[in-house]
C-alpha cells in the first residue's frame, strides 16, 4: 500500500511539473530532468556499494556499521557487468536491493508526458485504459507495469483538482476528515 501511495503521489507531482510547457520541447526537458535526477545518484550510489564489496568488513573497526553495507560483502560482479547495470537503474544482481523503485520512477517518468497529454488532450478514460490494459497482461513486458494504474490515477487527480476543490468547498466540513481517515485505513 505504500508503494501505491508513492506512485499516486508520484504522478501527480509529476504531473504539474510536466505542465510547466505545452511544447514537444518543454515536454523533453521534463525528460530530461527527471533523468538526471534519478539516473546519476543511482550510479553513485551502485558505484559505492560495488566498492563496498571488494573491501574486507570484519573486526572491531566494523562493529557499528549498518547492516547496509555488511549486506555487500558476499556479492560480487565483475566490472565489465557493472558497467551494463549503469545504464539504467534496477538491483544490479542484489548491489541495489531497493533499486527497482528507481528504475519503476524512470520508466514512468519517461512516460508520463504521453499520460499527461491522453489525460489532457483526449479523454480521462484513454490514460485509465491504457494504464488497465497493461495491468492485465498476461506475460507483462515490464514488472513495474503493475503501478502504472497508480501512476496514471496521480495524473488524473492533478487533471481534475480544479473540479475536486470546487467539490470540496460545498461538501460538509467534516469531509475531509472522512477522506483522510479512509485513507489511512485503505493503507
Amino acid at each position: 500500500p505504500s508503494v501505491s501511495l508513492f506512485c499516486v503521489s508520484s504522478g501527480y507531482c509529476l504531473a504539474a511539473s510536466a505542465r510547466r510547457g505545452d511544447r514537444l520541447r518543454d515536454r523533453a526537458q521534463f525528460c530530461i530532468r527527471r533523468s538526471f535526477r534519478i539516473h546519476p545518484p543511482f550510479v553513485a550510489a551502485l558505484l559505492i556499494a560495488w566498492s563496498a564489496s571488494h573491501i574486507a568488513w570484519s573486526g572491531p573497526c566494523c562493529a557499528g556499521l549498518s547492516p547496509w553495507i555488511l549486506n555487500f560483502t558476499h556479492l560480487s560482479m565483475p566490472a565489465s557487468e557493472l558497467v551494463q547495470h549503469m545504464f539504467f537503474p534496477g538491483t544490479a544482481q542484489g548491489f541495489m536491493p531497493v533499486g527497482w523503485t528507481l528504475e519503476v520512477e524512470m520508466v514512468f517518468s519517461m512516460l508520463l508526458p504521453l499520460f499527461v497529454l491522453l489525460a489532457r488532450e483526449g479523454h480521462w478514460s484513454l490514460a485509465l485504459g491504457l494504464s488497465l490494459w497493461a495491468l492485465f497482461q498476461r506475460e507483462p513486458a515490464y514488472t513495474g507495469q503493475i503501478y502504472a494504474i497508480h501512476f496514471v490515477l496521480g495524473i488524473l487527480v492533478y487533471e481534475a483538482s480544479g473540479r475536486i476543490a470546487v467539490i470540496m468547498k460545498r461538501a460538509p466540513r467534516a469531509t475531509p476528515l472522512a477522506l483522510a481517515l479512509v485513507a489511512a485505513y485503505a493503507t
